[in-house]
């Protein structure tokens, strides 16, 4: 039996201890900044990513980390933390992939 056969839960583990230290840490930075619809807009960005990844047939982490990062990009360049428009902008844009991730994920 090879090394790496026995170890086999050592990359899952890390990958969970990583996950587990960093999106609390960004979540509550953007809290205390109050950002809390830029934290809401990247959950519901995600979505899109998820299904298109399933769909042409990568792993879904990579789809989701890429569609929540162009949601948070779009986003701000749209607006910027002193205008009217900015709760406007980020609840459109997270209404908008939240329906887009549905509608793929439908077929």
């Amino acid at each position: 039996m090879s090394f790496l056969n026995k170890i086999w839960w050592l990359l899952p583990l890390l990958i969970t201890i990583f996950s587990g230290i960093l999106c609390p840490a960004m979540g509550t930075v953007l809290i205390t900044h109050k950002r809390l619809l830029q934290v809401n807009l990247i959950s519901h960005c995600v979505l899109p990513g998820l299904a298109l990844a399933l769909a042409i047939g990568i792993h879904p982490s990579i789809g989701g980390v890429i569609s929540g990062l162009t949601g948070a990009v779009i986003a701000e360049s749209l607006t910027n933390k002193k205008s009217e428009n900015y709760e406007a902008v980020m609840n459109t844009i997270l209404a908008g992939m939240l329906g887009l991730g549905v509608l793929i994920s439908l077929y």
